[in-house]
């Protein structure tokens, strides 16, 4: 649940903040990328890999796309979607290997 709080206040009350050209690009290529990625490392670290939250992270930044942008923005869906994915994959791999680790630990 605060992942999609999380999500939502970065795709709809931080470009509010935003008011010149060069700040809405670097949310678009940057900070909003990043942050998919970063929001969906946490829970793959602790519950592993999941699909929703990638799907989700695309599909909740159209409306986003078409209240501040344009609707050529919406194409930046797909590339938060990606973003999202890579990271519940690689917090899903963080803590297989951490668990992989602590069972050997376990065994000697």
């Amino acid at each position: 649940m605060v992942k999609y709080l999380l999500l939502g206040a970065v795709y709809y009350l931080l470009p509010l903040t935003m008011h010149e050209t060069g700040e809405l690009i670097l949310y678009l290529l940057a900070i909003a990328p990043l942050s998919c990625f970063v929001i969906s490392l946490f829970p793959g670290m602790k519950y592993g890999y999941e699909l929703l939250f990638p799907v989700m992270c695309g599909v909740l930044f159209v409306p986003s796309a078409l209240l501040y942008f344009n609707e050529t923005a919406i194409l930046y869906g797909i590339v938060y979607a990606a973003c999202a994915f890579f990271g519940s994959v690689l917090g899903g791999t963080l803590k297989a290997n951490f668990l992989k680790e602590k069972e050997a630990k376990m065994k000697k």
